[in-house]
């Protein structure tokens, strides 16, 4: 405990000591069911655990200016969705409890800046932030086959149509390179002003422990209406000994008033080495696809009911029945209630 209790204090006297710092976050409670009566939701790294309420995250983001062109982005995530308790078991409280940590300065007027620290990844169609995405669940492709978080430095162009960045990270999920060489990461972002449509390409080529890995994900978003949001993600990864991932996702957010919205989701994830790495270790082998349905009510300004039903399939027996006979599909539930601050 001595570990979060240091980086809540931290968190505090930084606030403290800003100037005009704004702070913002969210709390995201849930409860999640397993259709089957099995347990944990397999091929699941978040929502793994049926027939509990948790508390997926209790958020806190504090950003500002250090000078007129400096900023700073700081994220505490404290709750289920981070597995603290796993990562807490290992000795890396920093690595689940510090979501962000960075600092931005623009270098001119040229568009050139430059970003250091831990950010999100800059890939895939879904993010950390549960109240930012469609669904309540996360996918296939954000749980196994992509980074979740950086630590580095990025040296970006941007202006209102183009963004660019290109730089040297420590690879997927660390604050601390676990090999003793760094990867390269160059992102590609156009989104042409006036227009419903954003491409997004991000490639990532560095060493993985013992292995040489190279990562490309492709995202085209769109408009379909002034109220339906569409997302196309393909990703595609290698390592050096053969081994290989690739996946397909689609979602949509449609919202047919300020009140309601829908979220749905497909994916596709072809692991047939069984090295995409997930979180705590690789995925089983084998193909596999999932249907994600997500209804949300506004109950406030800031907050919101979502329910979802999930469907996940593979094309080996990867679950388990209500007999606990292993079959191909999993069928859960899951209700979420978010507030925002």
């Amino acid at each position: 405990m001595r570990g979060l209790a240091a980086c809540v204090v931290a968190f505090a006297l930084v606030a403290g000591a800003a100037e005009a710092a704004q702070v913002s976050g969210f709390i995201d409670v849930g409860y999640n069911w397993n259709l089957e009566g099995q347990s944990p939701n397999r091929a699941r790294l978040y929502s793994d655990d049926p027939d509990t309420f948790t508390v997926n995250a209790a958020h806190l983001k504090l950003s500002g200016m250090f000078a007129e062109d400096s900023e700073y982005v700081v994220e505490l995530d404290i709750g289920y969705n981070n597995s603290l308790e796993s990562w807490a078991a290992l000795g890396m409280w920093s690595e689940s409890l510090i979501q962000e940590a960075y600092i931005g300065s623009k270098l001119g007027d040229n568009g050139l800046n430059l970003r250091a620290g831990k950010f999100e990844a800059l890939s895939g169609m879904e993010g950390m932030d549960s109240p930012e995405n469609p669904c309540v669940s996360r996918g296939l492709l954000f749980s196994y086959a992509l980074p979740r978080t950086y630590t580095g430095a990025l040296l970006g162009y941007s202006d209102r149509q183009f963004d660019a960045r290109l730089g040297l990270v420590n690879g997927w999920n660390t604050l601390v390179d676990n090999d003793t060489d760094a990867s390269i990461l160059a992102r590609l972002s156009v989104e042409p002003e006036g227009s419903n449509f954003a491409f997004k390409a991000s490639y990532l080529s560095g060493t993985e422990g013992a292995d040489e890995r190279d990562t490309l994900d492709v995202l085209v978003s769109f408009d379909a209406t002034s109220r339906t949001k569409i997302d196309v993600e393909y990703t595609s990864s290698s390592e050096d000994d053969n081994e290989e991932w690739s996946g397909l996702g689609v979602q949509a957010l449609i919202k047919p008033t300020d009140l309601f919205a829908l979220g749905l989701r497909y994916e596709s994830l072809d692991n047939p080495d069984g090295a995409a790495p997930g979180g705590f270790g690789p995925l089983a082998a084998g193909d596999y696809t999932s249907i994600t349905l997500a209804p949300a009510f506004v109950l406030s300004e800031t907050s919101t009911v979502r329910f979802e039903f999930r469907i996940d399939k593979a094309d080996f027996n990867a679950f388990l029945d209500s007999d606990g006979n292993p079959t191909d599909a999993q069928k859960t539930l899951a209700v979420q209630v978010f507030t925002t601050f």
